[in-house]
């Protein structure tokens, strides 16, 4: 990751439901020179198939402000998802209209074994694998270990 990297894809889901994602078309103004083949292979997204499937930045804007407007969101990475949120409404012409927050600190006190084993607990129905849907579905799923107890 670097400071001139651009977002590719946005997920979220609630407590309950399904989730959702975007794809994100690159926008003219974001380098192209900057993409990491490493990070490609890692998230099995592709330039082309951002330029075939991805969304306008703008449409993508609206739809996590009509979903997210107002809320607090939970990320596992707050300062590249601030940075990439930044660069993303930046292009599209909107403001954000939710915040984020750092997941690991919605449980002050708990033992780094006890976050360890709901995570663990968590990939087995859900595996982190660095896309959107699914990651946000294994942060619920972490979510609900650790609460559940």
């Amino acid at each position: 990751m670097s400071q001139t990297s651009w977002p590719i894809e946005v997920g979220w889901c609630k407590l309950t439901g399904s989730p959702t994602s975007y794809l994100i078309a690159p926008d003219p103004d974001w380098p192209l020179e900057v993409w990491d083949p490493a990070a490609e292979n890692l998230h099995g997204i592709s330039q082309d198939h951002l330029l075939k499937d991805g969304r306008p930045a703008a449409e993508v804007c609206r739809a996590l402000n009509k979903e997210l407007g107002g809320q607090i969101v939970l990320s596992d990475a707050p300062d590249w998802d601030a940075f990439w949120l930044y660069r993303l409404f930046a292009a599209g012409g909107e403001k954000q209209r939710f915040s984020l927050a750092d997941f690991a600190e919605q449980f002050p006190g708990l033992p780094e074994s006890d976050y360890r084993k709901a995570s663990n607990l968590a990939s087995v129905k859900t595996p982190h694998i660095h896309r959107a849907e699914a990651d946000v579905l294994h942060m619920r799923a972490v979510y609900q270990a650790i609460k559940s107890g």
